[in-house]
């Protein structure tokens, strides 16, 4: 493996070591090769760390979706009970107020008798 000074940094001017003025053809050779074994390391790297971060994403996109269809059924159930508690509220007054009708009806035949 190349260490990392075998390789061209960015913005250097200076040639990669491979292409010096002088080196005979084994030692150029051999350096390409370390040159080029450290790039498809790099890429490898590059590579399964794009691929991991593709994995995230979508693991992160499906909890969303989750979430966000967890809130739906929510929202859904909540406007259910509301419905049913609004139908229970006017079942309760309707009754009361029936109690109410009787209970005037009474007190109305009672006055009535005593008359």
């Amino acid at each position: 493996s190349a260490d990392a000074g075998s390789l061209p940094q960015a913005g250097s001017s200076s040639l990669p070591d491979f292409l010096e003025v002088g080196l005979d053809a084994e030692t150029r050779f051999r350096r390409l090769k370390e040159h080029y074994i450290a790039l498809k390391e790099e890429q490898e790297r590059w590579d399964e760390e794009r691929a991991s971060l593709r994995w995230e994403v979508e693991a992160e996109q499906a909890k969303r979706k989750e979430a966000e269809e967890a809130e739906r059924i929510a929202r859904a159930e909540l406007r259910l009970a509301e419905e049913a508690r609004d139908r229970v509220k006017e079942d309760q007054r309707s009754i009361f107020e029936l109690r109410i009708d009787q209970e005037v009806a009474a007190c109305r035949e009672e006055l009535r008798q005593r008359d």
